[in-house]
């Protein structure tokens, strides 16, 4: 169960730490969040409060450990949608991926239209450009 407390504690923790972003593979474009970290504990945490996935990233871009933890598709709509009012950094991407999310359309074992594609690359594409402005902006303009 969690309280008002977990949920800005998760929020703050993920506006700094965390990435939100839309996956493609294909045709097939997957809503996931992440948060990578060299403490497992939090994490751990998170994933107690919110389920998802966790596990340690192995690269020698960085030093020492690096766990990452990750939920998917409605899992991560329903996360963004508990962090949403207390998000500061990441409040529109976070908008823009519940809204993507929340719209999406899934035709089980049916091909998905190209009007549906285009509408995902759109969002895709959208996510991207809002993490990259956040990303790209000096101190204290956000």
């Amino acid at each position: 169960m969690k309280n008002n407390l977990d949920i800005a504690y998760a929020a703050g923790f993920f506006d700094g730490e965390g990435c939100i972003f839309i996956d493609q593979n294909n045709h097939a474009y997957t809503l996931e969040v992440t948060i990578g970290q060299n403490k497992k504990d939090p994490l751990e945490w998170i994933r107690e409060r919110y389920g998802g996935s966790l596990r340690l990233q192995n690269s020698e871009t960085w030093t020492g450990p690096k766990w990452l933890w990750k939920l998917r598709s409605d899992q991560a709509l329903l996360f963004l949608i508990d962090i949403l009012p207390y998000l500061i950094v990441k409040k529109e991407q976070a908008s823009t991926a519940i809204e993507y999310q929340s719209n999406k359309i899934t035709r089980a074992g049916k091909r998905t239209s190209e009007e549906e594609i285009i509408k995902r690359d759109y969002y895709k594409k959208l996510v991207s450009s809002l993490n990259n402005t956040r990303r790209n902006m000096s101190p204290g303009t956000q």
